[in-house]
């Protein structure tokens, strides 16, 4: 009994995998598209003037927000650049696009672009292009920039499609492959942070592509992955801020540098918290992250790097999709039906009704471009300096560790879903019955919160007076 209870624990924790999903999948699509910014007079929301029909996904350029890049419900990259003299949108038909480029329907489309990103000075896009329903391999990450020099330009591919195009991005043909998630551009427009799935290490990744003409194409090069869940670039673009689960799975936050050295990283656990997430730098060189007492899926709150939390908890659940502010100040917050913007001054708006569900919503600049008109924000569901409540004493001092056997001496200990006592329970035990400790403790408010398994439930239980270790 216990050798099999002990068994099923290890086995649920060290065996995750990332299913890959092989069917085309069809983004949120709308007509409608918002920019948000941060004055001195706080946040500001607004709508764009303009009928663009479906569309997937908008940035607004850094330099001139009045200009934008977007992809349409078709999957297709249209922008107007800097270089151009009208505010006249053209549609990109540059590598691995072409002149006349059609695709009958957004499944048919082998180059369906999912992200779109400009380069902080304005002059270079980067974007995404994924189909899983048809190889292809000019999928993947480009860059553009204006320069036409030489018969590759103006367009390069940073990485390949891995599985299906392995052994022509550098790694053997059998690799395991990557997914990308996320890119984010450095602040001196050389570099570009890429977020992945790395299926070698079942786990979200880090690595750096190189936005220039270099021989061998960067494409062709196998990546270098930091084993970090979380990462945005610096003030400087040369180092990285890293959070989430480290290269050693203890959740963490702090700076590395481009190859992953010369860390300065600081458990979440000496703040009080037990998950951190998308930490960023703030102009005066300190860090600001989200963060939850709880775990990963509890809702997130603005902390500090000293833990003092500058938000109550966002949402009911952790979010979909995060988006600081170019001057970190500020942080919109994506999930399933719910969108939320919130402010380290402790201000928070849901702003689901005002947007209607669009997908279309990025930040800009300073104020809102005239193109943009001026969209009024609801009440804020919180507002001022945040106070968290005093946490009492704790009921209950006993402390187990990862990895404890106890048994069930008296009585009914119910199983919760979350470590919350609203959750849902999804099981209880009665005496006699056994379960193995699996995390370190949390805390929230006067209970202690520990993460169990046992042979027919995995959960949380938040009393520990009837728990015994049994004889051996």
């Amino acid at each position: 009994m216990r050798k099999l209870l002990l068994f099923l624990t290890i086995f649920i924790l060290t065996n995750h995998v990332i299913a890959q999903d092989t069917s085309f999948t069809m983004p949120d699509e709308s007509g409608q598209a918002f920019a948000l910014s941060v004055t001195e007079n706080g946040i500001q929301l607004g709508e764009i003037q303009q009928n663009f029909g479906g569309t997937i996904d908008i940035d607004y350029n850094p330099a001139d927000p009045r200009r934008w890049a977007r992809v349409d419900n078709f999957g297709i990259l249209r922008f107007v650049d800097l270089g151009n003299p009208d505010i006249a949108e053209g549609v990109y038909t540059f590598s691995p696009f072409f002149e006349g480029f059609q695709a009958p329907s957004p499944a048919e489309n082998k180059y369906f672009v999912r992200d779109v990103s400009w380069s902080p000075d304005g002059r270079m896009l980067a974007f995404y292009s994924e189909n899983a329903s048809i190889s292809d391999l000019d999928q993947g990450l480009w860059f553009w920039q204006p320069v036409q020099e030489l018969a590759t330009d103006p367009a390069y591919q940073l990485m390949r499609p891995c599985p299906n195009y392995c052994e022509t991005a550098g790694v053997p043909s059998d690799y395991t492959g990557w997914e990308i998630l996320d890119f984010e551009w450095s602040n001196d427009n050389s570099a570009i942070l890429v977020t992945t799935n790395a299926l070698e290490y079942n786990r979200r990744a880090l690595t750096i592509r190189f936005a220039q003409r270099v021989d061998p194409p960067p494409a062709t090069v196998a990546p270098t992955f930091l084993l970090f869940d979380y990462g945005h670039w610096d003030n400087t673009g040369q180092q990285i801020i890293v959070s989430g689960n480290s290269p050693d799975d203890v959740v963490v936050f702090g700076t590395v540098d481009r190859a992953g050295g010369n860390s300065n990283l600081s458990p979440a656990s000496d703040i009080g918290m037990a998950w951190v997430q998308d930490a960023v730098q703030q102009a005066d060189g300190s860090l600001i992250m989200l963060g939850s007492a709880i775990n990963a899926t509890a809702p997130l709150q603005i902390v500090n790097e000293e833990g003092d939390a500058l938000t109550p908890p966002i949402g009911t659940t952790a979010p979909e999709s995060v988006m600081w502010s170019p001057n970190k100040t500020a942080v919109l917050l994506r999930f399933e039906d719910e969108t939320y913007v919130a402010s380290v001054d402790g201000t928070v708006y849901n702003i689901s009704e005002e947007i209607d569900g669009s997908p279309n919503i990025d930040w800009v600049n300073g104020a809102l471009p005239a193109n943009f008109i001026s969209v009024s924000l609801p009440t804020p569901i919180a507002e001022g300096e945040f106070v968290p409540e005093e946490t009492p004493e704790l009921s209950d001092s006993r402390e187990f560790r990862t990895g404890d056997l106890l048994r069930v001496s008296e009585g009914i200990l119910d199983i919760y879903a979350e470590p919350i006592d609203t959750a849902n329970i999804v099981g209880s035990l009665v005496a006699g019955d056994e379960l193995i400790i699996t995390d370190s403790p949390l805390i929230s408010g006067n209970i202690s919160w520990y993460r169990v398994q046992t042979i027919d439930f995995t959960g949380w239980i938040n009393a520990t007076t009837t728990l015994e270790f049994p004889d051996d």
